[in-house]
């Protein structure tokens, strides 16, 4: 009896993995408010499953937001531990945006009408992204390699040219190729030359 509850579990936990992969993958095509039964047809599951793993279609939502929120901290946590200078973080900032472009630009784009929830993991991702690029920066005051500037604003700064490259897309890269892999070199390159000595 104890293997076969065993057995369940497993299976219990793995149809949620499946659903929240597949949610993941029709957001990144479809958007946010794509309707739960078109979740479900994709991860070839019955409608009802959902609601046995999450109790709301905005539960889902939060557990997709948060497997990637946690993907993208732990790979600026590796990052910052392994290196100090702030054009190597930047970098694979970018990088990671870009790995999950379309996802990211859905997410700044609809932020505003998701739940509180959901708005304040988009608010502690960023609060790990800044606490990781105030350590470099830091570093690189202090070895006289940067300008002596507002840690906030210059966050902000980053963070709001990559939005806004993100947010116009269709004007930065009208055939529909990635925003990211097409001006990361020029983005990084005129950033750097603003905050450097």
């Amino acid at each position: 009896m104890e293997k076969v509850q065993g057995k369940r579990q497993l299976q219990k936990i793995a149809t949620r993995e499946h659903i929240i992969e597949t949610a993941m993958s029709v957001y990144i095509a479809q958007g946010f408010s794509v309707p739960t039964h078109t979740i479900a047809q994709k991860a070839g599951v019955a409608h009802g499953t959902i609601f046995v793993h999450f109790p709301t279609r905005e539960a889902l939502l939060f557990q997709a937001l948060e497997r990637f929120s946690d993907d993208i901290g732990n790979k600026l946590h590796g990052l910052s531990a392994a290196n100090s200078d702030i054009e190597i973080l930047l970098k694979a900032h970018l990088e990671i945006i870009g790995e999950n472009e379309v996802f990211y630009k859905y997410l700044i784009h609809e932020l505003p009408n998701l739940s509180l929830e959901a708005r304040n993991l988009f608010i502690s991702l960023n609060s790990i992204a800044s606490h990781h690029f105030f350590i470099a920066l830091q570093r690189g005051i202090e070895n006289g390699t940067l300008k002596q500037l507002s840690t906030h604003m210059t966050y902000n700064t980053w963070l709001g040219l990559i939005h806004y490259y993100l947010q116009n897309s269709e004007f930065f890269s009208p055939s529909g190729e990635s925003v990211i892999a097409r001006y990361k070199d020029d983005l990084l390159n005129s950033y750097i030359d603003l905050i450097k000595k």
